[in-house]
């Protein structure tokens, strides 16, 4: 699913749902995913090993099956996301599973590094979110009694 079509997603359930919350992680994989290809794009003249094209197809994987997730489970779903988005960063900035654009990126600094650092900026936000939603739940009192 290219990047775009999350957007596009996004924007179809925010009318379905008439809420923003289930659109949101789709339109938040619209931007990560969008970096993360331009990160690779970056590192296309560095060897990728088969088993880091792997990781990055199963990571791709877990943020859109979390954004989808969120729609029926909230709370599931945006940790799943999360989690998700914070392992694309680890893989895309530390070498995690065989580096994907690994210290190159970050030794090099500039708009590639700037792009990791925005992921995690994204990541902490979205966990911050399911924490801060998690904290409401728990502090509504059960009005049926």
């Amino acid at each position: 699913m290219p990047p775009a079509a999350c957007w596009l997603v996004g924007g179809l359930v925010w009318l379905a749902a008439g809420t923003l919350t289930p659109a949101v992680p789709w339109w938040l994989a619209f931007l990560v995913l969008t970096i993360a290809g331009e990160r690779l794009e970056l590192t296309r003249f560095l060897p990728t090993p088969p088993r880091a094209q792997r990781l990055f197809i199963a990571i791709v994987a877990v943020i859109l099956l979390g954004a989808a997730l969120a729609w029926w489970q909230e709370d599931t779903g945006l940790r799943l996301f999360a989690g998700g988005l914070l392992a694309l960063h680890a893989s895309l900035a530390w070498r995690v599973g065989g580096g994907l654009a690994g210290d190159f990126a970050v030794q090099r600094g500039g708009a590639a590094a700037n792009a990791g650092a925005l992921l995690l900026f994204i990541a902490t936000i979205v966990t911050s979110v399911v924490r801060g939603r998690r904290q409401t739940t728990k502090e509504t009192p059960d009005e049926t009694s």
